[in-house]
């Protein structure tokens, strides 16, 4: 990588960081002073001369046309898999893992799958791999979600 390269992905990171919308804590900073890493491979991006990739890093659903494109939708609809939902990115849809997408998306939100109230930090949901790396503050305890675990509302 020149120094261009390692500029641009620099950069790309920073955008990502300041537009994620899930704040991911992991191992010291979790248990440290509160520090909070927000994730850049969450949501749905483009790796140049690679390829469009879906949350949490997975790949997207070829269609039958060998595309992974769908037209942009507000149903999810376009996707030749019925294991695929299209993702709207910000000009084009990407086909991507229903289980994942719904799975990641319910784990974002502000209840936990128990149907309690999930801890969030400006409206963002706090969310860890394990609940080891998660102090949760009095009145919550560690519950595991789809695919990550967070504080839950006793």
């Amino acid at each position: 990588m020149d120094a261009v390269e390692i500029l641009t992905t620099i950069r790309r990171q920073e955008i990502a960081i300041k537009t994620a919308s899930v704040i991911l804590v992991s191992g010291a900073a979790a248990r440290g002073a509160g520090d909070c890493l927000r994730e850049t491979l969450l949501q749905p991006f483009f790796l140049p001369g690679k390829y469009f990739q879906c949350s949490l890093g997975k790949k997207p659903i070829f269609n039958n046309n060998g595309s992974p494109t769908c037209p942009l939708s507000d149903t999810g609809d376009g996707c030749d898999s019925d294991a695929a939902t299209c993702v709207n990115l910000y000009t084009m849809g990407l086909c991507c893992n229903k289980t994942v997408e719904f799975g990641f998306a319910a784990d974002q939100t502000a209840t936990c799958l128990s149907g309690k109230s999930r801890y969030q930090l400006d409206g963002k949901s706090v969310l860890a791999k394990i609940c080891d790396d998660l102090t949760c503050p009095n009145g919550y305890s560690c519950e595991q979600g789809n695919f990550f675990v967070s504080c839950c509302q006793d």
